[in-house]
């Protein structure tokens, strides 16, 4: 699911809104999603981060479809670099540290959001067969808990949709 989807029906006009600062206090609150991404969870952790973006009123930055003001917009520019910087915290924050140097370079939260998307979404036929496979060699072992089987099998499946 690419990110320009997941939001385009709900993309505001934007070029005229006035950009205020985000209220730290729900920021705070939604700042930890409940796991981290770990490179095999990111239809589950990009669909909780989006959710999230979304309560704190910051979802048009991870599309990138909220421009930086121009520099006649001197207040605005600075609540613009401020969300961003609070918006790019939300992903640095919720990724492993093993996960971090794919992001670590990208100025924007569009930027870190695109690099992670681009290196975990399914976007060609090769790889959906090979999570295909994956998929339906998984079979529980005698003994193993069943329990954590059906999480492996539903993060697989995940990752095909």
């Amino acid at each position: 699911m690419s990110h320009t989807g997941t939001a385009a029906a709900t993309i505001p006009d934007v070029e005229n809104q006035l950009i205020t600062k985000v209220d730290l206090q729900p920021c705070a609150l939604a700042m930890n999603i409940a796991e981290k991404l770990n490179g095999t969870n990111w239809v589950t952790w990009q669909a909780q981060l989006i959710d999230v973006l979304k309560i704190v009123e910051l979802n048009l930055y991870v599309i990138g479809c909220q421009p930086c003001p121009g520099k006649d917009r001197l207040s605005e520019r600075k609540n613009w670099f401020f969300n961003n910087g609070i918006a790019k915290s939300f992903i640095t924050n919720n990724v492993l540290e093993s996960q971090k140097i794919h992001i670590l370079s990208e100025e924007t939260l569009a930027a870190k959001f695109t690099a992670l998307e681009n290196l975990y979404e399914v976007k060609d036929s090769q790889s959906a067969i090979q999570i295909q496979r994956r998929l339906f060699s998984l079979q529980a072992q005698e003994g193993e808990d069943i329990a954590n089987h059906l999480v492996t099998l539903k993060k697989t499946w995940e990752q095909l949709n």
